[in-house]
């Protein structure tokens, strides 16, 4: 039994089901969502990251652990890529939040050898394009919002108690300092690219049934 056992799986999913995804709205692209693009960067962007359809790829031996893969963080000392730590989002619905600060920062530490880490908090609160705690988000359009507004380190804007043990997002703080990663919108309104084609750059992020999750306790699902 885990923390979980004890909720009815809409009270599970309600808290944990993550992703919110209309496949229709990612048609239109970034051009439908004004909201986001009350304040506008200036700055170009440089780093493209490819939305792409799950379809056919290539069969393939060959082995890429990115875990291997080191880069500097802000203090000068060499640090994976890939995170170890584990997030825990209490009961704020905001899986696709921290995937994307994740990943993003995994495929700029592995390209640029620049590690950082970015803020899940950041996105919770100021991407009103994404429903916060409440209905979960789509990590597409949280790589919109970095687009535009840019995306801070963590210990500038820091995970708040409240949204983890109330899923309570905080009034979005504008006036932190943003790292330089950024991303390509060309990227990712880019279709051309296969799933096969994008794991040879990095980590991708990737969507999960969970109803299988609510009762986990160890091991690999298959």
């Amino acid at each position: 039994m885990n923390m979980f056992g004890d909720m009815t799986f809409e009270e599970f999913l309600s808290s944990h089901g993550g992703a919110s995804v209309d496949p229709k709205k990612r048609e239109r692209g970034w051009k439908d969502r004004p909201v986001t693009r009350r304040w506008r960067r200036q700055t170009p962007t440089s780093f493209p990251i490819t939305y792409v359809p799950v379809g056919l790829y290539p069969n393939s031996n060959e082995f890429k652990d990115w875990t291997r893969t080191h880069g500097t963080n802000p203090y000068g000392q060499p640090e994976s890529c890939i995170s170890s730590r584990v997030h825990d989002q209490g009961k704020c619905n905001s899986t696709w939040a921290h995937a994307t600060v994740e990943t993003l920062a995994a495929v700029w530490c592995i390209k640029f050898g620049q590690s950082w880490r970015l803020s899940a908090q950041q996105l919770i609160d100021c991407d009103y394009g994404n429903y916060g705690c409440s209905q979960g988000g789509d990590p597409y359009y949280a790589l919109e919002y970095i687009h535009f507004e840019g995306i801070s380190e963590s210990r500038f804007y820091a995970d708040h108690p409240d949204t983890i043990s109330q899923a309570l997002p905080k009034q979005c703080v504008r006036d932190v300092p943003r790292t330089p990663v950024k991303v390509d919108e060309a990227g990712l309104e880019s279709k051309e690219a296969n799933l096969y084609s994008l794991l040879q750059t990095g980590p991708v992020i990737v969507g999960l049934n969970v109803e299988p999750l609510q009762f986990y306790k160890e091991g690999i699902i298959r």
